[in-house]
């Protein structure tokens, strides 16, 4: 099972990043890996909702695509969002789970994301373990950069939030 936590300083202030990570019509230009998503639906207080992730992972020689369906959960006050598997539509996925915490920080925000996860697939040994753990924290190491560049040259204004 898959376990990562990345952590980037950000020079901006907490509810300023949180908003941008709210946008989640940026993310495929922020990871390498993922292709889109897509908003399936928003909760009545637009705190929440369903989206369906789009990813392609190139694996040793081979390209994989895959897909899922998570649900995610905001708490502006306490500036984090939760975020699990939709049992419904796992995809490849066994597990799915997580959070991202924006803490306040002496030079603005410490924003940090907690991954728990496992893929549902026979042919997975340790080292296969090891090469998607190692995926998983790479492409959200570029996640978390690309929010900081994005956060601390304020060009990028936040559209429709989840």
């Amino acid at each position: 099972m898959g376990r990562i936590r990345v952590k980037q300083v950000v020079c901006a202030p907490p509810e300023a990043v949180a908003a941008l990570a709210r946008d989640i019509n940026l993310y495929p230009s922020f990871m390498p890996s993922l292709r889109r998503i897509e908003l399936l639906e928003t909760d009545a207080d637009g705190l929440g909702g369903r989206t369906r992730w789009h990813a392609e992972h190139r694996v040793f020689a081979a390209r994989r695509a895959m897909s899922w369906v998570q649900r995610e959960r905001w708490d502006p006050g306490g500036l984090c969002c939760r975020f699990e598997l939709d049992p419904s539509e796992p995809g490849r996925y066994k597990k799915l789970k997580g959070r991202w915490l924006f803490n306040p920080h002496p030079d603005g925000a410490e924003l940090i994301v907690d991954i728990d996860f496992l893929l549902d697939h026979p042919a997975l040994n340790p080292a296969i373990h090891r090469v998607l753990d190692m995926l998983m924290e790479r492409n959200n190491r570029a996640l978390l950069k690309a929010m900081k560049h994005a956060a601390e040259t304020s060009c990028v204004q936040p559209r429709p939030q989840i």
